[in-house]
């Protein structure tokens, strides 16, 4: 009853929500079993369902090699409490592939199906499946990643790289204010001779007692004449 309320529910969700079945997809096996003798080689069955046209692909491989089998008988059944037996089963080609076609209304889609696949010198192969992913919307695409040139030719150096401010040539340079420009060398007072001379007193410094007494004596001599 579980499975029967969900494909009721997938129904419903289609009819009000008016999605069509325009896509391919291959359903999700609800179970597999494998009947006949274990000696025998298993088969390989794929099936993908077209949900516009409703029909099956299916393909039959041997499980052993890997090559395609042909000749092989498929059945399709409808389960509801019962395995219903539908018209057109298909037999495979030399690539191992045939469709079935199937007929019936969304009620009928929104069900389980068992696919039988039978081939002499081989083990008969069931497969449970339903049309669910029909009901769901088409697969999209992946989207390309945006800007991805591959190059390293596009790429921006970071943003945040600021050259250093302030930065004075050597040409610039001024030397220190307060800069004392050396102090010349003392000259002694030593004459020619090496003979060292009396504190405050030069070779002018003879001509001064000369020079007041000359004073002295013309004044002497303006009084006289007075």
């Amino acid at each position: 009853m579980g499975m029967k309320l969900l494909t009721l529910v997938l129904a419903a969700l289609l009819l009000s929500s008016g999605i069509g079945m325009a896509f391919t997809v291959k359903p999700a096996f609800i179970d597999t079993q494998d009947t006949g003798s274990e000696s025998l080689p298993a088969l390989d069955v794929g099936i993908t369902v077209d949900c516009d046209t409703k029909q099956l692909q299916v393909s039959v491989d041997s499980n052993d090699t890997g090559d395609a089998v042909e000749g092989a008988m498929a059945y399709l059944f409808y389960t509801d409490y019962t395995y219903q037996a539908l018209p057109n089963p298909g037999k495979t080609d030399s690539q191992g592939k045939t469709t079935i076609p199937v007929p019936g209304t969304l009620r009928f889609l929104s069900a389980m199906f068992t696919l039988r696949v039978d081939k002499q010198g081989f083990q008969s192969r069931e497969i449970e499946f339903t049309y669910a992913k029909c009901f769901e919307a088409p697969p999209v695409p992946p989207t390309p990643p945006a800007n991805n040139t591959g190059g390293s030719s596009n790429q921006t150096p970071p943003s945040n790289t600021t050259p250093p401010a302030n930065t004075t040539p050597p040409s610039n340079i001024t030397p220190p204010a307060n800069a004392t420009p050396p102090t010349p060398p003392v000259q002694d007072d030593s004459n020619d001779s090496g003979v060292p001379q009396p504190d405050g007193h030069g070779s002018g410094a003879s001509a001064c007692p000369a020079a007041a007494m000359l004073a002295m004596l013309s004044l002497l001599i303006i009084k006289a004449k007075g």
